[in-house]
């Protein structure tokens, strides 16, 4: 398929209610978390810069031009795909980002962040989503493909973008042994620093066919904790 019959395609895609569009470079990810869906995140399978382009290309006529669109660079672990290969995904969509029109997002696990990414992170205006749970205890679902912790390293990435003075998000997954544990877990995200904290709750589904999942009363008593936690801490 070429750029333009691919372009007709992404058409259908994009609509004037969306505020997001998510893309995934990579399907490659260094984490084994326990509670993953994706079934191919050991495969390094690639998003093709014609897809980047075909997007970008449709986005002045399907996106209004009053309003700015996220694209989100999701996974896997967006990071594995290299500086080098993200610029060339990012490159067709500068004339819109310069205008104004479109803003970038990385979602990722933070074990790869280093200075010369943060340095691309600047340069494209890339705003940064991490995925950690909570403190060290709370996110032991978050293991390597050799079944060791990856906190430690985590932490380690979001410490650089501290240094560099960038700001960045949380998405956090809520299992059910961690239902419990909405105050310990915002106070530990509070004290990182992030400006926002997003909550997905664990489904089986996909590659999580042994999932643990919660079950409906834990899911509101969760909820009802956070929103208990949020009005003594307004800000976050």
């Amino acid at each position: 398929m070429d750029d333009v019959d691919f372009r007709d395609t992404v058409d259908h895609w994009l609509t004037r209610e969306a505020a997001t569009l998510i893309l995934q470079p990579t399907s490659l990810c260094p984490l084994a978390c326990t509670y993953c869906y994706l079934p191919e995140r050991h495969l390094k399978q690639e998003m093709s810069p014609a897809i980047a382009r075909a997007v970008a290309g449709a986005i002045p006529s399907s996106w209004p031009s009053t309003g700015v669109l996220e694209v989100v660079w999701h996974g896997g672990e967006p990071l594995a795909i290299g500086r080098t290969r993200l610029v060339e995904f990012l490159e067709p969509f500068e004339p819109l980002r310069i205008a104004g029109r479109v803003q970038h997002k990385v979602q990722t696990g933070a074990t790869l962040i280093t200075n010369e990414w943060c340095d691309l992170f600047e340069r494209y205006g890339i705003g940064v989503g991490v995925s950690i749970d909570g403190p060290r205890s709370v996110n032991r679902h978050r293991i390597d493909r050799g079944g060791r912790p990856m906190f430690d390293r985590i932490v380690a990435g979001i410490e650089t973008l501290q240094r560099r003075g960038l700001p960045f998000t949380v998405l956090a997954v809520v299992g059910q042994d961690s239902t419990g544990d909405a105050e310990e877990i915002l106070t530990f995200l509070a004290g990182l620093g992030c400006t926002w904290v997003g909550f997905n709750v664990e489904a089986r589904e996909a590659a999580n066919v042994d999932g643990e999942t919660p079950v409906m009363e834990e899911v509101r008593r969760f909820w009802r904790d956070v929103f208990a936690w949020a009005s003594r801490n307004p800000g976050m």
